[in-house]
């Protein structure tokens, strides 16, 4: 557990199983541009905040709980928590876990532009209830608004590289956040939700030029 940490910024964390990978008390602490990646068969949490911590940011993570446990979480907020801030994150808990939970109310949150993925029913759970969509618990929360429920298409396990391209350009610029965990300038206007900005290949979708005529006879 850590307590005033200043920053936690572009780091990866693998292979922890059945634990807290990142356990955050206190104030001030700024979290950014991390890959969290964890599992197991018992409860985990890749970020856990601390009852009656203030003034935290979470931004621009990418972290996935591969744990088979229902009590598996992407990010577990405790209540008293106040003056929040989460935008442009990644939260899948793809073996049914819940990628966040937040057992009581949160106040003055600023909250928004994440990414939320399980194979499972939930979604999040707020305040005692569980919640199937992003608008639900968006509703709830008074967050979320264009937040999103999608696989990222993580490369793997160990490589949280995105390749979803509803992710790309789909966040918002957070001051600080200027380039992601590989020390890439991120998009100002439209940067990437996730620890790294990335570029999709769309493909060929139409050949305009040149132009080829064939005539039978």
């Amino acid at each position: 557990q850590t307590y005033g940490i200043d920053s936690i910024i572009s780091n990866r964390f693998f292979g922890a199983e059945n634990t807290n990978v990142l356990d955050i008390s206190g104030s001030g602490t700024f979290i950014a541009n991390n890959y969290i990646s964890l599992g197991g068969a018992l409860a985990s949490t890749g970020l856990y905040v601390r009852n009656n911590t203030s003034d935290v940011k979470i931004v621009n993570n990418s972290i996935e709980n591969i744990g088979t446990s229902a009590s598996s979480y992407a990010l577990r907020l405790e209540g008293g928590a106040t003056n929040i801030t989460v935008k442009n994150n990644i939260f899948s808990a793809k073996n049914v876990g819940v990628p966040v939970q937040v057992p009581s109310a949160l106040t003055n949150l600023d909250w928004d532009y994440n990414c939320y993925y399980t194979s499972g029913n939930i979604i999040g759970s707020y305040n005692g209830t569980n919640y199937s969509s992003v608008s639900a618990l968006g509703a709830a929360m008074g967050s979320d608004a264009n937040s999103l429920n999608v696989n990222p298409f993580f490369v793997s396990d160990t490589n949280l590289m995105v390749s979803q391209r509803q992710l790309n350009g789909a966040g918002i610029y957070v001051p600080g956040v200027n380039v992601d965990i590989d020390n890439e300038v991120r998009n100002a206007s439209a940067p990437d939700i996730g620890a790294q900005e990335f570029d999709i290949d769309f493909g060929l979708l139409e050949l305009l030029q040149p132009t080829l005529s064939c005539l039978h006879t």
